[in-house]
């Protein structure tokens, strides 16, 4: 019995897989086909799916069809989110984080928020988020847990001289996209996104800088993932002409469209330096990218994400949206980025550096760098100015060990991992220097979580002085 059982099911089989799959080359066959599969499937599935998780189900199995990460259905809450992360809109308690010794802390408070109320403070540690210790969990994943639905609360947990719990209620929170700081006569303008009001916010930090007469302006695009490509035309006429080409887009036909600088400002006559990183992208890429074809500003950092693809957002019936990549864009040289990204002039791997470097591009001088560590400590100064770093120096056996990176990227190093070599090239201007991952050093070179660590003894034989008092390192070049 059982063996005949299981020849009749193989028989079925065998009849239903002999059939051919049909190619729809009739539009209309198409549609009806994937109409009545799913009609059959929701009237007759054993499982009873819904009719909601049928669509979106076959919606998502045909984009992922076409390999592209950047063509997704939105519902109309994911389209909402979009268009609110977008323009510097969300919903959390009103502060900006960075990561600092394994947690989060705030160095900005939001006016009018529910942090600003609770008495929340810039320097304060976020340790603890509904009663969850967040103690090297990702910032992104800290963020995650502060941000939710309007009124909903949220218990954070703050670190002062001591613990303190506070409860806060969610709220909608506006964001400026662009933040700006003057100080030593150089302006710092960060732009976050490329939103809506974008590029009124950052022509206004223009025209402050402008009229304060800077002797330079860096323009901040690290961690900025682009946006509207009109906000990159209109930031970009600040430093060109009306007329000039920021970029083109070329759709799959071959057609392209130009995207001329339009506006009468004030063209600025400052020295610009761009700071980007890998994260980069979109129309980040295109400002940048056009800067530097133009040769109206340096670019500062590391090798960007590589995003050159246009997409729009269609609208739908239901109140979702489908984003669609529907062009590449072309640099003003004829360059394609898409997966590629643009180089920097001056590449700085250390994230801790690469506003200083910036800063050192405006500033033109020639003073002799000092660079302050101080073992296991995650803070550093050089020429007197504090910054955080995320590599501490250390000591075993005696021995002091620093990063690598960090200390030879301060004085004007590009530093680079050689495959082939099995070791650490470092160059600047004409001199080139290798250190290898094994021998030749005095002592081994020591690798922690990823960063290389070179002690006091070497890092003296490439050209750097060490002078150590107690747990402090002065490094100076000879």
């Amino acid at each position: 019995m059982l063996r005949g059982l299981t020849f009749a099911l193989t028989l079925i089989l065998s009849l239903v897989t002999i059939k051919p799959a049909m190619a729809f080359d009739n539009y209309l066959d198409g549609v009806t086909t994937l109409e009545e599969v799913m009609d059959y499937t929701l009237t007759n599935h054993v499982s009873g799916p819904s009719l909601d998780d049928l669509v979106n189900g076959a919606i998502e199995g045909m984009l992922e069809t076409l390999d592209d990460p950047y063509t997704e259905y939105m519902t109309a809450d994911t389209l909402k989110e979009f268009t609110h992360s977008l323009n510097g809109d969300y919903v959390g308690i009103g502060v900006q984080v960075e990561a600092a010794n394994g947690y989060a802390k705030i160095v900005d408070v939001f006016a009018d928020s529910p942090a600003q109320r609770a008495g929340l403070k810039v320097g304060d540690i976020i340790v603890a988020v509904d009663g969850e210790d967040v103690y090297k969990k990702p910032l992104s994943s800290i963020v995650d847990k502060i941000l939710g639905d309007e009124n909903t609360p949220v218990k954070i947990t703050i670190r002062r001289a001591y613990d303190i719990e506070v409860t806060l209620y969610r709220q909608a929170v506006k964001t400026n996209t662009v933040k700006t700081n003057i100080e030593d006569n150089i302006a710092h303008i960060q732009v976050t996104s490329f939103g809506d009001d974008t590029a009124e916010q950052f022509n206004s930090a223009v025209s402050q800088a402008v009229s304060q007469n800077v002797k330079g302006i860096i323009i901040d695009l690290r961690d900025n993932p682009g946006g509207y490509v009109v906000t990159a035309v209109q930031m970009a006429a600040n430093f060109l002409p009306a007329g000039t080409e920021l970029v083109s887009m070329v759709e799959r036909s071959g057609a392209e469209t130009t995207y001329p600088i339009f506006g009468d400002r004030q063209l600025v006559d400052v020295p610009i330096v761009m700071l980007i990183n890998e994260n980069s992208a979109s129309a980040s890429e295109i400002l940048a990218g056009a800067l530097q074809h133009y040769q109206k500003a340096q670019l500062v950092g590391q090798q960007t994400y590589g995003k050159g693809t246009v997409q729009t957002v269609i609208g739908l019936s239901n109140g979702g949206a489908l984003k669609l990549t529907v062009a590449k864009y072309q640099l003003p040289n004829g360059q394609f980025i898409d997966g590629m990204g643009l180089t920097p002039d001056v590449k700085v791997k250390t994230p801790e550096l690469q506003l200083f470097r910036a800063k050192q591009l405006l500033q033109s001088t020639d003073e002799p760098i000092t660079l302050k560590l101080n073992v296991g400590q995650h803070h550093a100064t050089i020429n007197g100015q504090g910054l955080n770093i995320q590599s501490a120096p250390y000591v075993h056996n005696s021995v002091y060990y620093l990063p690598l990176c960090l200390v030879m990227e301060t004085f004007g190093y590009q530093v680079e991992w050689n495959q082939g070599r099995n070791g650490v090239t470092m160059v600047r201007g004409g001199k080139q220097l290798f250190v290898p991952l094994k021998g030749d050093t005095v002592h081994p070179v020591a690798v922690k979580n990823g960063v290389s660590y070179l002690s006091t003894a070497d890092i003296a034989q490439l050209g750097v002085k060490c002078q150590i008092d107690g747990q402090s390192i002065i490094i100076t070049e000879d």
